[in-house]
């Protein structure tokens, strides 16, 4: 089995990234990350100035061509010994609040972690993950239709994601990895760690999707970007209306009502320069997706390495 280490480290999303790895369609392999701050507060890092916000890549897929999308499947998470927190005065939903910059480094445990006198259960997740976009670089601080700073906390074990491809063998990255997270990441930053993710991605022709997909928890979650909540909020309805329409066959009018009661719109995240929501369906109101897209749904609900 392959495995990408943090020798091969981004910062941009680019399609003139070096190849770390050449993957097979369906190949497990793995990648080591650093967590989003470079690993700066647990002594380890190699640099006075680690890398902002990296991710482990790029890898590329065989017979991914533009147009194409990737069907990734998250196989396991495996999360480092150590997590940090970090509050930055005007930074975020509570930046306000923050009188000066502060952090807090904490032990993990197998499936835990003590705050205080709090235990709170671990939820490992994957906070970027995207492909090259077609021509411009784009950091891996930010969200976009390729995928990248999403920060969505349903991108965990058992997840299946979908992402545009722009370049041949699309070029994926991973990194970012949370212990924990909440829908929002109101304070700035979630438990952001480094570790070693396994996924398996398989390639599929004939689909069109705007931006990135999740299926998790049996249902299937548009997500989208842009400059603030409201923007990112219109921009997934229209998107997933679109797909509705065209996969179900349904007219745009009973779509719309349709939205208004089995449409849960929520928030990724609010604290990266875009703003990142989602708009989930029930996985019976996309039964007519093209069959690849589904294939193997049921595996890869059991995370296996």
């Amino acid at each position: 089995m392959k495995k990408i280490t943090t020798e091969y480290i981004i910062e941009k999303f680019s399609k003139n990234n070096p190849v770390a790895a050449v993957v097979e369609p369906r190949e497990l392999f793995a990648l080591d990350t650093l967590d989003c701050f470079g690993n700066m507060y647990y002594g380890t890092a190699e640099e006075e100035m680690p890398p902002s916000n990296p991710a482990t890549g790029a890898v590329y897929v065989k017979g991914a061509m533009p147009g194409d999308v990737l069907r990734i499947e998250i196989r396991n998470i495996q999360l480092g010994k150590k997590a940090v927190i970090e509050s930055v005065a005007g930074k975020g939903c509570l930046g306000e609040l923050v009188e000066e910059d502060s952090f807090q480094v904490y032990e993990l445990e197998e499936t835990s972690f003590c705050y205080g006198e709090k235990k709170l259960a671990l939820s490992p997740m994957i906070g970027v993950l995207g492909t090259a976009p077609a021509e411009r670089e784009i950091p891996t601080l930010l969200p976009g239709a390729h995928g990248g700073n999403l920060d969505c906390r349903l991108i965990k074990e058992g997840a299946v994601v979908y992402l545009p491809v722009f370049v041949e063998g699309g070029l994926l990255s991973a990194g970012d990895l949370h212990g924990l997270m909440a829908d929002g990441e109101v304070g700035y930053s979630g438990l952001e760690t480094y570790g070693t993710v396994w996924m398996r991605v398989e390639v599929i022709s004939g689909v069109r999707l705007p931006s990135p997909m999740v299926y998790a928890e049996g249902c299937w979650y548009l997500l989208s970007s842009a400059e603030t909540l409201d923007e990112a909020a219109k921009q997934v309805c229209v998107d997933l209306c679109g797909l509705l329409t065209e996969y179900e066959g349904w007219k745009r009018e009973d779509t719309v009502r349709l939205l208004n009661l089995i449409g849960n719109l929520e928030i990724c995240q609010a604290v990266n320069p875009l703003k990142t929501v989602r708009l989930g369906v029930g996985e019976e109101f996309l039964e007519r997706l093209p069959r690849r897209m589904r294939s193997e749904i049921l595996e890869s609900k059991t995370p296996v390495i």
